[in-house]
């Protein structure tokens, strides 16, 4: 743990991440973290890059796993954690950091994506330095539509850890790309990368893929993520077409309520106060003389216009 003498640091990422998206970790995890400790029946220990709240983790406590540590900015007495105060430390994880101990599962969900460009590589050698095998996942381009400082896809991620010699495994994809109770992003994004010096782990999971009979091809969109892709640019190009019919609506609402104040404001409307009180209190009286007086009224409208005809 830091020492308590130095400050908290600040939270290193913002989450930024759809509607619900708390439920639909805690959902995915329950289910995604069955799949993974099924892929790697050895694994007592897990650290967690960017853990949040701890819904992961917690997911691997319930499942066996006898040592977590969450790694995040912010700190452990947050009211919404959800791990002990000895699971979390409080880490920058734009930089590299002094976390010697070493792990049998190292795993970061959606995170990678909020830090900056300059922090990709130093998080993926974090990651390696951690444990052998890695389950990742990170934003693609365009996922959350909002300003995310590093969102790449898939075999920008790949590349990084080939760099550090470990291999890209699609191995969990294929098991949930169609599961409904998995959040999309998660069937979208998660990977497995393993260190290629232990052949164990490579020769297992080419076994799987093998079985799997799973394509090459990392760079993949879900249906549900182009789907909600696509309502938002259908509701953008509403916005853009409603747009000025809205404003010319305004204006016309603008204009009306200065012609109300205009009038409501006017001399003759003072003076014609006490009329108006005597005909809401009166108003069969009202109705009566409007009756009676409107022949006389149109009269001198007709005269008033003739005579201004005339001039």
């Amino acid at each position: 743990m830091l020492q308590q003498t130095m400050p908290a640091p600040r939270r290193t990422h913002q989450r930024a991440l759809p509607t619900g998206h708390f439920e639909g970790s805690s959902r995915s995890a329950s289910i995604v973290v069955t799949l993974i400790l099924r892929l790697f029946p050895h694994v007592a220990s897990v650290v967690d890059l960017g853990c949040g709240t701890g819904v992961w983790l917690r997911q691997f406590k319930v499942a066996g796993v006898s040592r977590v540590l969450g790694l995040d900015g912010g700190s452990a007495d947050d009211g919404a954690m959800l791990l002990e105060r000895n699971e979390f430390r409080s880490t920058d994880l734009a930089t590299s950091f002094g976390v010697t101990e070493r792990f049998d599962l190292a795993t970061s969900f959606e995170m990678a994506q909020h830090l900056p460009p300059s922090a990709a590589d130093s998080l993926v050698a974090n990651l390696c330095q951690l444990s052998d095998v890695i389950v990742f996942s990170a934003a693609i381009p365009g996922q959350s539509g909002t300003a995310d400082a590093n969102q790449r896809w898939p075999s920008y991620w790949a590349a990084l850890f080939d760099a550090h010699g470990y291999a890209v495994f699609d191995v969990l994809r294929p098991q949930v790309w169609y599961d409904q109770r998995i959040a999309w992003w998660y069937a979208q994004n998660t990977l497995v990368f393993v260190r290629r010096d232990r052949q164990d782990l490579m020769e297992h999971l080419r076994a799987v893929s093998a079985e799997q009979g799973g394509g090459p091809a990392l760079d993949l969109v879900h249906p549900r993520c182009f789907e909600a892709c696509r309502r938002s640019l259908e509701e953008h190009q509403y916005k853009d077409v409603a747009s000025p019919k809205l404003a010319a609506l305004e204006q016309r609402a603008t204009d009306a309520e200065y012609r109300l104040d205009s009038i409501l404001y006017s001399a003759s409307w003072r003076i014609t106060g006490p009329a108006r009180r005597i005909g809401a209190r009166f108003p069969r009286l009202c109705r009566w003389l409007k009756a009676g007086l409107a022949p006389a009224w149109r009269s001198l409208r007709f005269a008033t216009r003739a005579l201004s005809r005339s001039k």
